[in-house]
């Protein structure tokens, strides 16, 4: 039977072949990391695992500092929640990813070489 949650150690690359339109959802959310980062230094993202991963919300969390979360968003408008019980909850990835982490997602989607 086909789970309807994705793994709670799931990453970005991961869901990717489950991503609805993979390259645009990245660059987003990529594009929502960098504008943290003048602000919160170094940040990880965490995608929520309660769905089948086509548009997963995603967390944005201090590196080193996982209790530590600067907001949430929703993954198919990119917009921040603006309820945040809807960050620290168990519906979280236990593992996250760097910026730069992020950025080589993207250029694998992109055919890039290592």
């Amino acid at each position: 039977m086909p789970t309807e949650t994705i793994a709670n150690d799931a990453t970005i690359g991961d869901v990717l072949a489950t991503l609805d339109n993979a390259e645009e959802y990245v660059r987003r959310l990529l594009s929502t990391m960098g504008a943290m980062r003048p602000q919160h230094g170094a940040v990880v993202v965490r995608i929520g695992i309660t769905g089948k991963g086509v548009m997963p919300n995603y967390r944005i969390d201090h590196a080193g500092e996982p209790s530590r979360s600067i907001s949430a968003f929703d993954g198919q408008t990119h917009k921040p929640f603006t309820d945040v019980r809807n960050i620290d909850t168990e519906n979280w990835s236990t593992r996250s990813l760097t910026y730069d982490e992020v950025r080589g997602v993207l250029g694998q989607i992109r055919g890039y070489k290592a």
